[in-house]
């Protein structure tokens, strides 16, 4: 009798931190929530589909917003609203130059405390290796084939709208 009372308080405390967290077994993920990234966003959290997003004014002419989500790998996408010019809309490869600039005006507000020295430095190579760089190819940034874990950014470009949206995505997992 007192060997199973013994296993009790164990029992509980294995299960603890699932309880504790945002572990989420109906969906079967395993990633927490996503959090906000962005100070002062507005950030809202759908628990029904384990995403996020938020929104802020980068600048007055450029609004960046943040969609967070993910079960298995995560991913953020970046989606900023900028005017392009006549002479950058006709540039090849323009879209990798816009989000390469955008990245960094991002991380330089310290109160954020991001780095995308990786991701741009991968679309930075990439542009530098193809003349025609295209749209939605996943670049790694780093590579672990042993731990089956990657890091990945690509971009995509919607100019149907004005301002043009450009969107910078970032996935990282297995997790």
């Amino acid at each position: 009798m007192i060997n199973r009372l013994a296993a009790l308080p164990v029992i509980f405390l294995v299960s603890l931190p699932a309880a504790a967290g945002n572990y989420r077994p109906d969906n079967g993920c395993t990633l927490d929530y996503p959090q906000s990234v962005l100070k002062n966003g507005s950030f809202k959290l759908d628990k029904e589909k384990g995403s996020g997003s938020e929104s802020i004014a980068l600048t007055p002419n450029i609004d960046v917003s943040v969609e967070s989500g993910g079960c298995e790998y995560s991913t953020r996408t970046y989606r900023f609203s900028i005017f392009l010019t006549g002479d950058e809309n006709q540039m090849s490869g323009i879209e990798y130059v816009k989000a390469v600039e955008l990245l960094a005006m991002l991380e330089r507000r310290k109160e954020l405390a991001l780095d995308f020295s990786g991701a741009r430095k991968a679309l930075q190579s990439y542009m530098a290796l193809v003349v025609e760089p295209k749209l939605g190819e996943q670049l790694y940034i780093r590579n672990d084939t042993e731990n089956q874990f990657s890091e990945k950014v690509w971009i995509d470009v919607d100019r149907s709208t004005e301002p043009t949206h450009i969107a910078v995505t970032l996935s990282s997992g297995p997790y």
